[in-house]
Formats: structure tokens, sequence, C-alpha cells
């Protein structure tokens, strides 16, 4: 199952950054940048700080409301899109983190989110991929200004 897979962020392609419970992710090699609610961005944190993801799973699901097995597919389906948009990668050989998340903060965090239960949303966008493409050293005019070569 897609919840015990091994998965990394795929640095140092994929920037991310967290701003009024919005995070923003950014692949610097295809350009797009990706946006995820809460509930996704806790699921991205719990990735990142290497946390159990049926915990997560378990944690999201309420009595009289969503339950185990459709947090469990909405954690999935966000982590398919992760890794199709190639911003996560599976990987054995995972480092450890310096600050791992317990099972006892995925809980917490996860009460802190919206009741009742929504599936995670990532929105991809590619408006600005001419620009977050742009070599920095190399694809400037003579002011220092971004300019895309006329290759």
């Amino acid at each position: 199952m897609i919840l015990n897979e091994k998965l990394r962020v795929n640095a140092p392609h994929v920037v991310h950054d967290t701003i009024d419970g919005e995070t923003i992710l950014v692949n610097l090699r295809n350009g797009n940048y990706y946006s995820l609610d809460a509930c996704g961005g806790l699921i991205w944190e719990v990735l990142l700080r290497q946390g159990n993801l049926d915990v997560l799973a378990q944690a999201l699901a309420a009595p009289g409301g969503a339950g185990r097995e459709e947090t469990s597919d909405a954690i999935a389906e966000l982590i398919a899109a992760l890794l199709k948009e190639q911003l996560v990668v599976a990987d054995e050989e995972t480092a450890t983190v310096a600050d791992p998340i317990s099972p006892e903060e995925i809980s917490r965090l996860a009460q802190d989110l919206p009741v009742p239960f929504r599936k995670p949303e990532i929105r991809v966008y590619a408006d600005m991929q001419d620009m977050l493409l742009l070599d920095p050293i190399h694809d400037t005019d003579e002011q220092g200004w971004p300019q895309a070569r006329l290759d």
C-alpha cells in the first residue's frame, strides 16, 4: 500500500514553504508550482518528518464522520499526485530527519484541521513556468533582469 512506502522530497529539485496554512511547493525541474490546503499541508509535513501515515489516517477519521478507509484513500490519492508530479520520490534509503514527527504530534495536529474531514487538495499552476525555469546566472540581460533565451 502507498501509505507504507518510504518517500522523500525530491530535493534539490523541489522547494517548499508553508504560509498562513497553505503549503507552496515548487518543482524547479518542470517550472510548476503547487498549493496544498491545510490537510494536504499536514500530509506533506508528516512525509517530510518521516511520520506514520497510517497514524495520520486514523487521526483524521472521526466517529460519525469520515471513516478510516476514506481518510486512507484520500492520503493515498494525494501521495499518488505528489509522485506523479515528481515532488516526492520513493526511496528505501531515506535518511533520518533531525526532527521526526511523533504519533502524538500527528494526532494533535490532525485535531487542528477543520471538521468534518475534507479530502486534501493539490492545485497545479503552470503560469510561471517560463520564469521559474530561467537560469538566474545565464538568462539575464546586461542590467541583470531575467530574459529567456531565444534558442
